[in-house]
């Protein structure tokens, strides 16, 4: 298959030319995230726009950041989850600007209602659901997560979003797609460390390639040595028995039920420890028999 599909599919996300078994591979192995511009691709750009602006003003930093992740929306098409990654990350440079504290509730707020009032009905997008169901669970679990797995703080951090994204899109995949993937965890832990460096050296070949072509050529054989490592991984990954599992699809009202239950064991509520495991455990057997 042509490395510029693959580049086409990961960086502005036109997987219209992306072959159809790459395609099934990723979402077999749990993590087509990688294919669907997202947080991931956003925190890349705006991770390496916050190193070249290190040394300038607040202001200046927050002007080019919106700029580059506005066109970078824009090339992409504004799809849902791109832009609501870029609100997100915007939202707290815009507190530090104006000298105000940063809350991460407030920054998924503001990205859906900015999304909702331009386009209501981004609300049935299935992009839309999967973009925020995956960071709003992040956002309520990941931090008391981490704090409880024993590995190293950056393993730890790694470990409990790759988790807590998982268990936010799972409703949303059994209910759209009738299907879960078993080893997402397994093979975000595998994959996800090549994608940065993959992102980001494919998009430096790119832009470099512009300017001198004969520099990207130069550049382009790594980029193509990640990208195959990472199809390797994702097509193995899919390739064990039960990767993906067929399930029924559930009631609105079992996904609910997790949702909930997810909701009680997160900081926002405030019960005692022992009642919210309590009922979350409730909750989720809920969800769980009414899917039966």
């Amino acid at each position: 298959m042509c490395i510029r599909d693959r580049l086409s599919a990961m960086l502005w996300g036109d997987k219209s030319q992306l072959d159809t078994s790459l395609r099934a591979a990723y979402q077999g192995a749990g993590v087509a995230h990688i294919l669907a511009l997202s947080g991931l691709h956003v925190s890349f750009v705006a991770m390496a726009l916050n190193w070249l602006t290190r040394r300038v003003d607040i202001r200046l930093r927050l002007a080019l950041t919106a700029m580059a992740l506005f066109t970078y929306c824009a090339i992409a098409a504004f799809p849902a989850s791109l832009l609501r990654a870029t609100l997100m990350c915007l939202c707290p440079l815009s507190a530090q600007a104006m000298g105000k504290k940063k809350d991460q509730a407030s920054s998924i707020a503001f990205a859906a209602l900015c999304i909702l009032f331009c386009a209501p009905s981004a609300l049935w997008d299935i992009g839309f659901q999967l973009s925020f169901g995956a960071v709003i669970a992040i956002a309520m679990l990941a931090a008391p997560l981490t704090e409880r797995l024993p590995f190293p703080r950056e393993l730890s951090e790694s470990i409990s979003v790759s988790i807590c994204g998982l268990l936010g899109t799972l409703p949303l995949s059994a209910y759209h797609f009738k299907e879960l993937p078993l080893l997402s965890l397994f093979a975000n832990l595998l994959i996800l460390p090549l994608v940065p460096l993959a992102f980001l050296w494919s998009m430096a070949t790119c832009f470099l390639g512009l300017l001198y072509y004969p520099l990207g050529d130069l550049m382009a054989p790594v980029g193509r040595l990640l990208l195959n490592g990472m199809n390797g991984a994702a097509t193995a990954v899919a390739g064990f028995p039960l990767s993906l599992m067929e399930v029924p699809k559930p009631s609105l009202l079992s996904c609910f039920l997790f949702y909930g239950a997810m909701l009680v064991l997160s900081r926002f509520c405030l019960l005692p420890a022992r009642k919210k495991a309590l009922a979350a455990a409730g909750l989720f057997a809920a969800a769980f028999l009414l899917m039966v």
